[in-house]
């Protein structure tokens, strides 16, 4: 009798046992989904490419290192999770292997810091981030590992203090909730002011002052909400700025050694700045410039095709070719006296050249 009921509970023992083991497969098993529908253990995906990641899950969150491979194998990201699958660091990959940029996820967004990397392995800005957002420094690097620019963000948006440094030189301004407002200031290469202005709610405002690399003023602009309300060109005469109106210049020239501008008003200025610096300070559109020659739109002269004295038309040109020589020339006034030198003239001077019939040069 005993013997028979302990023959039953073996075989009952039994057959749980085997139940139990049909009904649910080691964990070890890849790919492997629980009897309540969870991933658990090492999980392959496969494309028509071949393999395209490979990682593990517990109770169907991931947990631990994932990695993923693009279409020769070779590894693109890798993902290490960590509170429950909650956060994430994450590390982007190259073709040739470098790191392309590491950082962390929250929830799936980008949190805390992350960092960028050229080919070579040369980290080139590092972000911070909040609930995937843009939110504190922003800092860029060159080649040489040099600080660039920097810009502060809040919440996506520009909000604070930004610099930033090229070839050229150097910018620098505030921002607030993404609109320039404060002081901004441009310097040359050399550490010479370039600009100097205000912002307000991302409209220029107040006076602006514009240089020349050597130093010395350019010219002033007043604004008010992005319009200009005036503009001068400075004249620097004698180490001292003075402040005249572009329209008020009747001729600017020069011999190669000294530079003379003459105003409407026939006053004479001897200025400190050279010939191109003051021809780039005036307002152009309302310039010609008069050659030994001719006298043609500024404009005109810096475009034109050939022998800028003489636009020479040719039987092999095409006809758009012709037809641009062609304005040209009917833009050109042959000036019946020659000048002694190039002069830039304001379009009100014209006229006078225009009536000059003796041999007698341009007065300077």
């Amino acid at each position: 009798m005993l013997l028979n009921q302990f023959k039953f509970v073996v075989f009952c023992v039994f057959v749980a046992i085997s139940q139990i083991m049909f009904a649910q497969r080691p964990v070890t098993d890849t790919n492997y989904v629980d009897n309540k529908g969870r991933k658990q253990g090492v999980w392959k995906k496969n494309d028509p490419q071949g393999l395209s990641y490979i990682g593990q899950f517990k109770d169907d969150k991931p947990y631990g290192r994932f990695v993923h491979f693009d279409k020769h194998g070779q590894t693109v990201i890798i993902n290490d999770y960590f509170r429950d699958g909650f956060a994430t660091k994450t590390t982007y990959f190259y073709p040739n292997g470098k790191i392309r940029a590491t950082g962390f996820y929250l929830d799936k967004l980008r949190d805390s810091v992350w960092q960028f990397y050229d080919t070579i392995g040369r980290m080139i800005r590092k972000d911070h981030y909040l609930n995937g957002m843009l939110h504190g420094l922003t800092e860029v690097f060159d080649k040489n590992g040099d600080r660039v620019e920097t810009i502060e963000w809040y919440r996506d948006l520009r909000n604070g203090q930004w610099w930033q440094k090229t070839e050229v030189g150097t910018q620098t301004t505030t921002y607030k909730l993404n609109l320039s407002h404060g002081v901004y200031e441009a310097t040359f290469a050399n550490g010479n002011p370039y600009i100097k202005g205000y912002y307000e709610d991302g409209l220029k405002e107040k006076t602006w002052y514009f240089y020349h690399e050597n130093g010395l003023l350019d010219r002033v602009m007043l604004f008010k909400k992005n319009q200009i309300l005036k503009k001068q060109v400075a004249i620097n005469v004698k180490g001292k700025d003075i402040l005249i109106d572009s329209d008020s210049v009747a001729y600017l020239h020069t011999n190669g050694k000294m530079v003379e501008l003459k105003m409407l008003d026939n006053t004479v200025y001897r200025p400190s700045q050279t010939f191109e610096q003051l021809v780039g300070s005036l307002d152009t559109d309302d310039f010609f410039l008069a050659t030994s020659q001719f006298l043609a739109p500024l404009k005109l002269y810096d475009s034109m095709i050939e022998d800028k004295d003489n636009p020479v038309i040719y039987d092999t040109d095409s006809e758009e070719v012709k037809a641009e020589k062609q304005e040209q020339r009917k833009a050109l006034l042959k000036l019946k006296i020659p000048t002694p030198y190039d002069i830039y003239i304001n379009g009100e001077v014209i006229d006078l050249l225009k009536g000059l019939t003796n041999s007698k040069p341009v007065e300077d």
